[in-house]
């Protein structure tokens, strides 16, 4: 029986190890057969993952990022060791003693995936995961898994542990589009990685493990349970001390940069990415890590963007009443609050309004309101229309209940609550929905400083300074002057009729009877009167006189590609044009007459640093073009000399009495000589005012999308000119006062402006008058003190 026993053990053993053998060859087979596949990790060395691209303002302050995925990649030397150990205690404490596969690791993971009768836990190592990430699909197989080992035993043998780990966390997801650790600290925290705190630390290296389950803004419940777990295993490994390991985990968990606001410059950021987009390509725009540098400027861009939208809310308010959104029958089945609770999860009206519901009319200056946040009052003169329309017309309002009646749903926006304020107060907006742009550039270059589009740019895309196309109005009147002042036979003291003129229309043959604004003729008018009142019956007569192809030729040289009008309607400002166009073309008034190409890209760096595009502006300013003084600028650098240096300036010395004596009295800045025009075309459709002083050029536009009228009496100088003010006043606050230096071709008489002749006793005013040396009149020409000075 014996024998036979040992025989048959025998035979079990010989079977199990020729099983064994044949087994292990067969393994050994298939794995060396996987091995033959395997994709090169050649892809690792100079691996350049996809960066974002940066864009700065001209003070280096950055504007927005542009990506499909937001990485910013560290080298090796870059991450702290502390951050290396967070990610190593989340992920693979045993990273830096392993071969690439951890085989206690996998042995306890097949242990606790085999007692918990699911798979609950892997065994993964950084470099498993890498390799994973680079080269093989999420499939969950025999044959991936050992894929994924066999290379990530290459890539230990071909790169050092620090590389493999900065490859790692550059390139691991944490959610919210950030890609890598550098653009996950930015992300959640808003600093750069070797600014984060410890508990900061484990909280990104808690992350990558599940991006949505842990995601901190949804809740913080569960990751910082990982958090307190990462910190553990920390302070097991001896990677922080004791002290740090107690601070981190009391640290509160404080979010700051919240990865769904709204970059703060929504439109230059769009400006942007189309220009490069049109240059390098979208894959380079949004994965090559571009830096971009602009010649905006943020300061400047909040302020434009602020100063529009408050100045059309003025207007808006300024506009009558016409009748409530709804009507409500308010009872005791029917209470405020039951109406008010029904809007909730409504949007938001046009222009940021919310629901109002008047509850009651307190008395003649009062009435209570109740909105989605509470009650407030709506008092008279805060934002109260301050007339009605009616049929026929419109009336003023003296008391609210001539406004408005109990049950009436109404526009309205919140006022900032004062100090000690026991209740909110709102004001009520017009339900015309306008809308403006403002564009604002450097007249020596034409480097643009800051561009709206709409009064909301971040729900509103539509970008109307440079997209939009509108009917300039008068503010195109100062281009036909500068053409007809470099005429021998013109000067500002030119006098022109303005007199009833009646034209036959080429196309259909019916009479075309031009008015003034005020519907009023005032004879005999100098050409400095005619453009500080916009007078248009002169301007047709001028631009009859000098013809309307040499206006358009200078237009053109200015940069004015839309087209324009053929005929005297030019005069008015018929046709239109982008306020970009018009803005850059004013440009040459204050710059001695050349013309400047608008632009906003001053250079684009790659990756590297490596300049792929550098801006060229043509410009006589030696600084611009980086020459030292005493060098003579190329021909190819000088600008387009469009006027002559002394019609430019003759024309912005008449439109400095625009600003003092004229439609753009409401513009003028104090102490801060400065030039400007308004433009309002037929019906009030366009607001206008372009203005400047020698440091800046800026258009200011508001209308409706729609090309209705704005209102009656809603004039350029009504509308735009206290925004371009507004605006003006605050950007200009910290440059330095200049003048408007006349060149050496001009000389100044001093006459009666009304009549262009020498002052009388009569005379109600008298100014020195800017004449080309040689087209002056035969009385006095002395340089006033005032304007050396």
């Amino acid at each position: 029986m014996r024998p036979l026993i040992r025989r048959l053990l025998r035979f079990g053993l010989w079977t199990l190890l020729v099983l064994t053998l044949v087994g292990g060859g067969v393994a050994g087979y298939f794995v060396w057969q996987v091995s033959q596949q395997l994709p090169p990790i050649e892809k690792l060395v100079g691996y350049e993952p996809p960066m974002i691209t940066r864009v700065y303002d001209r003070n280096l302050t950055r504007l927005a990022t542009l990506s499909k995925e937001r990485r910013i990649p560290l080298t090796p030397e870059q991450i702290p060791p502390k951050v290396g150990h967070a990610f190593l205690a989340a992920e693979d404490a045993m990273f830096y003693q392993h071969p690439g596969i951890n085989p206690i690791g996998i042995i306890r993971a097949a242990f606790a995936n085999m007692f918990a009768g699911h798979y609950s836990q892997g065994a993964s190592t950084i470099t498993q995961q890498l390799a994973k990430t680079f080269f093989l699909s999420p499939e969950k197989t025999i044959v991936r898994k050992i894929t994924e080992m066999l290379l990530a035993f290459q890539i230990e043998q071909r790169f050092s542990k620090d590389e493999i780990l900065a490859l790692y966390l550059n390139q691991i997801y944490f959610g919210h589009g950030a890609y890598g650790v550098e653009a996950a600290a930015e992300t959640y925290f808003n600093k750069n990685v070797d600014m984060l705190t410890v508990a900061e630390m484990a909280l990104l290296a808690s992350l990558p493990k599940a991006p949505s389950d842990y995601d901190p803004y949804k809740g913080a419940k569960r990751v910082l349970e990982r958090r307190a777990y990462v910190l553990g295993q920390m302070r097991d490994h001896h990677w922080v001390t004791p002290h740090e390991y107690e601070a981190a985990m009391a640290e509160p968990l404080t979010l700051d940069h919240h990865p769904n606001a709204e970059f703060e410059t929504p439109t230059l950021e769009e400006m942007v990415r189309r220009f490069l987009v049109d240059r390098f390509g979208e894959t380079t725009t949004l994965e090559g890590g571009l830096n971009v540098f602009t010649t905006f400027d943020a300061d400047w861009q909040a302020k434009a963007r602020a100063q529009l939208a408050e100045g059309v809310r003025k207007v808006q308010e300024d506009l009558p009443f016409d009748e409530p959104l709804d009507q409500v029958e308010i009872s005791d089945t029917l209470p405020p609050e039951t109406v008010v609770a029904e809007w909730k999860g409504l949007p938001p009206l046009d222009d940021g309004a919310i629901r109002g519901l008047v509850v009651s009319i307190e008395d003649d200056q009062t009435a209570l309101i109740r909105t989605i946040h509470g009650e407030a009052l709506l008092r008279m003169g805060e934002g109260t229309p301050s007339r009605k329309l009616v049929v026929g017309g419109s009336i003023q309002i003296r008391k609210i209940a001539q406004l408005l009646n109990v049950g009436d749903v109404i526009p309205v926006h919140e006022l900032p609550q004062a100090k000690g304020q026991a209740m909110m107060q709102v004001a009520m907006i017009s339900q015309i929905p306008l809308e403006g742009a403002l564009v604002s550039l450097d007249p020596i270059d034409g480097s643009l400083r800051a561009v709206v589009g709409s009064i909301d740019p971040f729900t509103d895309h539509f970008n109307r300074a440079t997209q939009a196309v509108r009917q300039p109005g008068s503010s195109f009147k100062p281009l036909i002057y500068a053409t007809a002042l470099e005429r021998d036979d013109i000067t500002p003291a030119t006098i022109l009729s303005d007199a009833p003129i009646v034209l036959e229309s080429a196309r259909d043959g019916i009479d075309w009877r031009p008015e003034n604004y005020e519907q009023r003729f005032y004879g005999d008018t100098t050409l400095r009167t005619a453009l500080e009142h916009s007078r248009n019956l002169v301007t047709i007569r001028l631009l009859s006189r000098i013809g309307v192809k040499s206006v358009l030729t200078k237009a053109s040289l200015l940069g004015i590609q839309s087209p324009m009008p053929r005929h005297l309607g030019l005069a008015l400002g018929a046709g239109a044009l982008h306020p970009i166009e018009l803005a850059g073309a004013y440009c040459a008034l204050p710059n001695g007459g050349h013309a400047v190409n608008p632009h906003f890209i001053e250079r684009v760096e790659d990756r590297h640093g490596r300049i792929v595009y550098q801006a060229a502006p043509k410009s006589d300013c030696l600084s611009c073009h980086h020459f030292d003084a005493g060098q003579t600028i190329p021909p190819a650098f000088l600008p387009t000399q469009v006027y002559t240096p002394e019609a430019a300036f003759q024309t912005t010395y008449l439109m400095q009495g625009v600003m003092t004596n004229g439609t753009g009295i409401k513009a003028q800045l104090n102490g801060r000589p400065s030039a400007g025009k308004t433009g309002t075309t037929n019906r009030q459709n366009d607001a206008w005012f372009i203005g400047f002083t020698p440091q800046q050029v800026t258009a200011v536009w508001v209308g409706r999308d729609d090309n209705q009228p704005i209102g009656h009496g809603m004039t350029g100088g009504r509308v735009a000119a206290p925004i371009w003010h507004s605006y003006m006043s605050e950007i200009m606050g910290n440059l330095p006062v200049q003048g408007f230096v006349p060149p050496e071709g001009i000389t100044f008489v001093r006459l009666d402006p009304e009549t262009g002749k020498q002052p009388t006793p009569e005379s109600q005013r008298i100014i020195f008058e800017a004449f080309r040396k040689g087209t002056e009149p035969n009385f006095q020409t002395d340089l006033p003190d005032w304007l050396t000075q």
